[in-house]
C-alpha cells in the first residue's frame, strides 16, 4: 500500500468513527451558547463576512457567526455532521471532505476557524497550508487546540 492509499484508508477509518459513533445521534442545534456568542463578538465577526470553519462538526460555532450576519461555510470529515449543518444553516455551504484538501478557491474567506480539531488531522501541516490558501490576505484566524494548561486537563477531566 502506497502513502496515498494509506492516507485514504486512514481518513475512511476516521470518517467511520465520527459518522457511526461521535455524531451518531447529532441533531441540528437551535440555540447558541453564551461562550460561542462572546467568542464571535470578541474576534469581530461582522455582517456579510465569509467565515470558514474547518472541522465544523454539527455547526454550533457557525450558528453564532450567522447570528452576527456572517455567511457560513464549513467542512468536516463526517458526512453525518455535514448533513446536520445543512439542516441547521440552510444558507451555508458545507462539504464532507478532509481539512487537507479544502474545496474552495484561493483568497476567499475573511475568517478561518478550527476549534479543537487540528491535533486530530492526518496531516496538520497540510491542513494549515490549505487554510492559509483559502484565506484573504487580511483574514482573521482562530485556531484552538488543547495544551498542558487546558482547564479540563488541570481539573483532571482530560488526559490527552
Amino acid at each position: 500500500m502506497n502513502m496515498k492509499d494509506n492516507e485514504t484508508a486512514r481518513l475512511a477509518e476516521i470518517r467511520s468513527f465520527y459518522d457511526s459513533i461521535y455524531y451518531k445521534s447529532a441533531k441540528p442545534s437551535t440555540t447558541v451558547s453564551r461562550h460561542l456568542r462572546r467568542l464571535a463578538r470578541k474576534i469581530g465577526i461582522q455582517k456579510n463576512q465569509q467565515v470558514l470553519d474547518v472541522a465544523c462538526g454539527a455547526g454550533e460555532w457557525l450558528l453564532a457567526c450567522k447570528e452576527l450576519g456572517a455567511a457560513t461555510n464549513g467542512v468536516d470529515l463526517s458526512e453525518k455532521a455535514i448533513t446536520v449543518c445543512k439542516t441547521a444553516l440552510l444558507q451555508g455551504k458545507f462539504y464532507s471532505t478532509p481539512a487537507e484538501s479544502l474545496p474552495f478557491e484561493d483568497n476567499r474567506f475573511d475568517v478561518v476557524t478550527c476549534l479543537g480539531s487540528l491535533e486530530h488531522f492526518v496531516d496538520p501541516s497540510k491542513a494549515l497550508k490549505e487554510m492559509v490558501r483559502v484565506a484573504k490576505n487580511d483574514a482573521t484566524f482562530l485556531l484552538l487546540v488543547p495544551n498542558a494548561d487546558f482547564l479540563t486537563r488541570r481539573l483532571g477531566s482530560f488526559s490527552g
